[in-house]
């Protein structure tokens, strides 16, 4: 079983699907894999009963519903391509196999704590530095940050616009540096960065760890992708068109870019008059 997930992650590879997408396809059809080792199930011979049955797994685990549905896509795409190898004559993972998601909303940071964050990155090297900046003002995924490299960066019109390759999904998308200042010290930055290294020289997991300290330091429920849902939130108070921003993000469904209308309370309540509180009730 082990060959043929290895021989379907080079399959992933060769479509051209991003290296973290292909590393978290590899997590989670281990986990599938001890399962099926566990309950002695064959995996060529998986019946749609038996994936119920590891999905109630999953469930039982404590896992969300997202991860679920997740880990259980994950094992659609594989079976699917066991079909084109023509080792199984049907797909054994039904769609109705998905659970019940909780709504989750995108949590930016609030007016209160962005100043805070910015200041604590403004002790960090420049590298660090410039990489939280850089998610901040472009909306990257930390992952996408860590492997931006010179070529990626380039001038147009006199902005800074970042060219993302190996996106989510595999698609690549161009993204502006919407911030001037974050752009001008990227710019001055990477001249003395050498061709072909990230320009950052820190790896994602490097990254995530800074985010860690910077939450124990000030007690802001602080993480890397909370700068890209900042960028996404503030972009939407921009009043900036929901198919720009789905196209900056790299979102698949715009429904997923809808979502930051969720956070945007006080525009629903501007469209209320505020009660003159000070008024006795006539008697």
């Amino acid at each position: 079983m082990l060959k043929t997930i290895n021989a379907f992650l080079k399959d992933l590879e060769i479509k051209g699907r991003s290296p973290n997408t292909i590393y978290n396809y590899k997590l989670q059809l281990r986990t599938f894999y001890s399962w099926c080792q566990q309950t002695e199930t064959d995996f060529i011979r998986l019946r749609p009963i038996q994936a119920k049955h590891y999905r109630d797994a999953l469930y039982s685990a404590g896992m969300s519903g997202k991860t679920i549905n997740t880990m259980i896509g994950t094992l659609r795409t594989f079976y699917e391509y066991l079909m084109e190898e023509e080792l199984i004559p049907g797909n054994p993972i039904l769609k109705n196999l998905r659970v019940r998601e909780k709504p989750r909303f995108p949590t930016p940071l609030t007016d209160e704590e962005k100043p805070i964050i910015l200041s604590i990155l403004e002790e960090k090297e420049v590298h660090i530095k410039l990489a939280f900046k850089t998610m901040l003002a472009a909306g990257l995924r930390v992952g996408e940050a860590a492997s931006l490299t010179k070529k990626d960066i380039r001038i147009e019109d006199h902005r800074m616009v970042l060219f993302i390759k190996n996106a989510k999904g595999g698609k690549p998308r161009k993204v502006p540096v919407v911030d001037p200042v974050t752009a001008q010290e990227l710019y001055e930055y990477i001249k003395d960065v050498p061709e072909g290294e990230p320009i950052f020289r820190v790896s994602k997991r490097t990254l995530q760890d800074h985010a860690r300290r910077i939450k124990k330091r000030t007690g802001i429920h602080f993480y890397v992708h909370r700068l890209r849902h900042t960028f996404a939130t503030e972009l939407l108070a921009k009043d900036t068109r929901l198919d720009v921003i789905q196209r900056v993000m790299g979102h698949a469904d715009i429904s997923t870019t809808r979502k930051y209308a969720e956070t945007l309370n006080q525009d629903i309540l501007n469209i209320a008059e505020p009660m003159n509180s000070g008024k006795k009730d006539r008697e």
